[in-house]
């Protein structure tokens, strides 16, 4: 099932968004279901290349650290891990404004890889994969997420604006976690695309409006959205995964709140639900 007020984004995501396929004028949703993450720790847990770059901040030669890792960064730029721990060294320099811009950079590149995900034709279709599979895809999910939560963690102790917004992001990720290590037996949230649930049902749902301020400087792209339709009929704990400046990630979660629907259902009572909303922009 397919389905802020936010400062403009930097201008590293608008490229990002450079890539999005549009359709048609103005403003158009679509919605899709996800998968969720699934581990208990809240700590990156880099890989052995990522390990390398990060050995010069793991003992303290931060100096060194940031030598590295601007050159890591020079070289990928979608590289996260790199711009998170580039962030941190710059934080123990007490170079603030160097290290939000770091760190935002990994928070932006973070989010971006969990509204995208890996190519679809890379993917094996849920309901053909073991049982075993799908906990190694929730696991793997679950890292994403848990890394895009430890850089907002970071990201909010360096004062980014808007705060509230950023505040507001990593509370609905950490309940989106705590959901997803709950036993199965237990759950009272599921995805899509699990089998124990009918599905919602979306009886309504809006198109964004088009600001003022983003017709005037032609901002085109993808606001992506993650949210639970509630069992009480709500819709709650909205994610903005991919943004756009000018108003438009705001005016995309204020629609998505709004969206009327019957929540799924599991043994015949109501059961909340996740979704993921797609918000195309375009000018022409």
């Amino acid at each position: 099932m397919r389905f802020t007020r936010i400062t403009p984004a930097p201008s590293f995501i608008i490229l990002f968004i450079a890539c999005v396929c549009l359709f048609g004028a103005g403003a158009h949703a679509h919605l899709h279901a996800q998968e969720a993450p699934q581990e208990k720790q809240l700590r990156l847990e880099p890989s052995l290349e990522a390990a390398r770059r990060i050995e010069a901040y793991e003992r303290g030669d931060f100096e060194g650290a940031v030598k590295s890792l601007k050159q890591a960064t020079q070289q990928h730029q979608d590289d996260a891990t790199s711009w998170h721990f580039l962030g941190l060294a710059y934080k123990q320099l007490g170079k603030q404004k160097d290290a939000r811009k770091a760190v935002e950079r990994a928070v932006y590149t973070r989010l971006f890889t969990l509204g995208r995900g890996a190519p679809q034709k890379t993917i094996k279709p849920w309901d053909e994969l073991s049982k075993e599979a799908r906990a190694e895809r929730r696991r793997e999910i679950a890292g994403r997420y848990k890394e895009a939560l430890a850089s907002i963690e970071i990201y909010l102790q360096l004062d980014p604006e808007p705060a509230d917004f950023w505040r507001q992001q990593y509370e609905s990720l950490s309940f989106h976690v705590k959901n997803e290590e709950t036993p199965d037996a237990e759950k009272e949230v599921f995805q899509g695309n699990d089998e124990a649930i009918s599905k919602a049902k979306i009886h309504h749902k809006s198109e964004p409006t088009y600001t003022e301020k983003a017709r005037q400087n032609q901002i085109n792209g993808t606001v992506i959205l993650r949210g639970l339709l509630a069992s009480d009929g709500k819709v709650k704990h909205v994610i903005a995964l991919v943004m756009l400046p000018g108003g438009l990630t705001e005016n995309a979660m204020d629609v998505m709140r709004k969206i009327k629907f019957t929540p799924a259902t599991k043994d015949g009572r109501p059961v909340s639900q996740w979704v993921t909303v797609e918000y195309n922009f375009n000018t022409r």
